[in-house]
């Protein structure tokens, strides 16, 4: 299987929705499932691909930018974020809370507040991020988390530049998950964070600013941008400094391909996925 697949736990939210299907390993994937926006992490060509093995993406906007590089085989299933949010999240594996550790911890629910911000970083590392964080100091009214990779988060510059600014910091932890367990993959760990919060900001328009719009989150995007590729200069100029707006929800709804979910069954056969006998 391509090892991109594994990445951000997409494939197992693809099989808790498809259902009738080993949550806890699921089914090999003969092909490469779109594991990023594309504008940041290209789908494999038909070169790196294979012969005969499928490109799985996101949109119909994700197929045409692949056909312009050459690209070929490729189907449109749509994100798996949005299968995501199709789901009740009980339905996720999990560990189970310790009642030894917290005790009323399956009990307590805690109203959403403040904001998330998920930064992106360029070579210039902790000098960015101080930056950012005089910036979010500055613009944010109330409390705020930031929310660092797990590279980031590995960098003790990093986190102190947002530690020193008062800012409480958390890590979104690996984005491979190991199959086979129940730990809590990266889009659900995303989305329970981005729930314990009000709204989601970011310094570029990116992948996790999409999906807190397609969950119906406030988002902004502000801040010095990094280097490197990110959203088209048209998509990110009409975003940029301004909450959610019916702008980002429509260029979340194109990117993460809202109108070519599948139901179940026609996912299942799509994937080449058979039901457990």
């Amino acid at each position: 299987m391509h090892p991109h697949n594994r990445y951000y736990g997409q494939n197992q939210v693809l099989a808790v929705y498809v259902g009738d299907i080993d949550r806890f390993s699921p089914p090999s994937i003969s092909g490469h499932l779109q594991h990023d926006w594309d504008l940041v992490h290209d789908c494999s060509d038909a070169t790196r691909l294979g012969p005969g093995r499928t490109a799985y993406l996101w949109s119909g906007a994700a197929a045409r930018r692949r056909s312009a590089r050459g690209g070929s085989g490729q189907v449109v299933i749509g994100a798996p974020w949005l299968y995501l949010l199709e789901l009740d999240l009980e339905e996720m594996p999990r560990p189970a809370p310790d009642p030894e550790d917290d005790p009323t911890a399956a009990e307590v629910t805690v109203a959403p507040t403040g904001t998330l911000w998920l930064p992106r970083h360029d070579l210039r590392g902790e000098h960015a991020a101080r930056r950012l964080a005089a910036e979010i100091v500055e613009r944010e009214t109330g409390p705020v988390t930031v929310a660092l990779s797990h590279r980031d988060h590995a960098v003790p510059q990093l986190r102190q530049a947002y530690l020193d600014a008062g800012l409480s910091v958390v890590t979104l932890g690996e984005r491979e998950d190991e199959g086979g367990t129940d730990d809590p993959r990266y889009l659900l760990r995303l989305l329970e964070l981005m729930r314990a919060h009000r709204s989601v900001a970011s310094n570029t328009l990116d992948a996790p600013v999409l999906y807190a719009a397609a969950a119906g989150l406030p988002a902004q995007v502000y801040g010095d941008a990094p280097d490197g590729p990110s959203a088209t200069h048209r998509d990110e100029a009409a975003v940029r400094g301004s909450s959610t707006s019916a702008t980002l929800n429509d260029i979340a709804d194109r990117e993460l391909g809202r109108r070519h979910l599948m139901p179940s069954a026609e996912l299942s056969a799509v994937l080449e996925w058979s039901p457990r006998a």
